[in-house]
Parts: structure tokens; sequence; C-alpha cells
């Protein structure tokens, strides 16, 4: 008998706002990643979605940034323009755990 189990990151969204003047203030979308799958390294994690925005197989990513600290793991996907975050996260989930 074989067992799969499937492990998948936990995360949300967030709007963020990011002010370049007093005048200007711009809000960007962002899905913020908490929690990650047991033996899921971080850094390598980072590397494959950067490798997938340069090849042009995730479109819509303005930003990665890794916001963790010694006790807690926050990784920041800024998107680029308003997406359907509900597909664009299954749709990410799926290049990266498959």
């Amino acid at each position: 008998m074989n067992w799969v189990t499937i492990c998948r990151a936990k995360c949300h969204t967030e709007v963020i706002s990011s002010s370049s003047s007093k005048t200007n203030t711009r809000t960007r979308n962002a899905i913020i990643i908490t929690e990650l799958p047991y033996m899921t390294n971080k850094a390598t994690l980072l590397e494959k979605v950067a490798d997938l925005v340069n090849d042009k197989k995730l479109e819509g990513i303005a930003d990665l940034r890794d916001e963790s600290d010694r006790f807690y793991i926050v990784l920041v996907i800024i998107v680029a323009s308003l997406i359907f975050f509900i597909g664009w996260v299954e749709m990410v989930f799926e290049w990266l755990w498959s």
C-alpha cells in the first residue's frame, strides 16, 4: 500500500503600501508565506521561484523578499498587477511542489 501525504505552505495576502514621496502612496498586493512544509529549504525555494520568473513560466511577480528572522519565517512575494490570488497561489504551489 502506498501512502501519499500532501503538505503545503501556509500563506495569506496583504496590501502593502510603499510611499516614494509624501504625496504619492503606492499600494501593491503581496502574498506572505509564513510556514513551509517540513524539509523545505527556504533559500532553494526562493531560487526556484526566481528561476521560474526568469524563464517566464511564472508571470506577475514584481519582487521576492526574505524577511525572516531568527524565530519566524516570512517570505514576501509582491505581485505586479491585480491577479486573482487563489488561482495564482494554486499555480505557484503546482510549479514548486510538483
